[in-house]
């Protein structure tokens, strides 16, 4: 789809459906913006967002995650097959964005020091173990995500008072786990935006991850914030677009 603001096309890296969001211009270099979609959601949900950041003046690749779109379906709202994919798809995420990396840079030309990810739900999960991991990237954005996912996983099994023996084992999670390498964060910035009764993914997970680097960051503060959006439960919200694309305006 093309109007005079923004073009919007379907591309594939590798094996992986993205949409291709860019300003309707010939400019080359443009900051790129990765958005990861959340659990039961596809790369199409997501277009109004990426349309917006866009207009904005950054080229934005939206992925379809394993299981999702045009990858797959599962029955999102069983628990229990909730329980038996999430991790993977993440995991899944984390390891294919080297793939879309690398051919975005050879076929978009990409500039390789002007990348942000960001995501809301699972894309904002996903979003932090691909940060941690990718040192060039320069800036993270997580809308009620959760950058400790030891933590969060915890959290969300005594919540739900299930025993997760279906799930992921705790080393293959602290392998991904992007706590594991807060090393890796700073002094790169980090917004995370969360609501402040998320009955999804429990914002004391992040609370706990910021308290975890915060000290790291005591040199470069402004470079860590912490947004809590009050009353808010497990929704993307314009407040958080606006927040998220003034924040890329000033890192990326």
């Amino acid at each position: 789809m093309e109007n005079n603001f923004v073009n919007v096309t379907k591309i594939k890296f590798g094996e992986i459906p993205c949409l291709y969001i860019r300003p309707y211009s010939s400019e080359k270099g443009l900051p790129t913006v990765f958005l990861y979609h959340g659990w039961s959601s596809k790369k199409e949900n997501y277009e109004f967002m990426g349309k917006i950041i866009a207009l904005h003046g950054f080229q934005v690749i939206v992925p379809d995650s394993i299981k999702h779109g045009e990858r797959g379906q599962l029955d999102y709202e069983d628990l229990q097959v909730m329980e038996q994919n999430f991790w993977e798809v993440a995991m899944s995420s984390v390891e294919e964005f080297k793939t879309i990396l690398k051919e975005g840079q050879e076929k978009l030309n990409m500039d390789p020091l002007k990348i942000a990810v960001m995501g809301h739900s699972m894309g904002g999960i996903i979003s932090s173990g691909i940060f941690a991991r990718n040192q060039n990237i320069r800036t993270l954005i997580t809308m009620n995500g959760a950058c400790a996912w030891e933590d969060v996983e915890e959290r969300i099994r005594a919540a739900r008072n299930v025993d997760r023996t279906t799930s992921i084992s705790l080393e293959k999670l602290r392998e991904y786990d992007p706590l594991q390498l807060k090393d890796n964060f700073y002094p790169r910035p980090v917004l995370i935006l969360h609501g402040e009764k998320d009955d999804s993914v429990p914002i004391e997970s992040q609370l706990y991850f910021y308290d975890q680097v915060a000290e790291d960051y005591k040199e470069r503060p402004e470079n860590l914030k912490f947004s809590v959006l009050k009353n808010l439960t497990h929704h993307k919200t314009i407040g958080m677009l606006e927040e998220a694309i003034a924040w890329l305006k000033k890192h990326l």
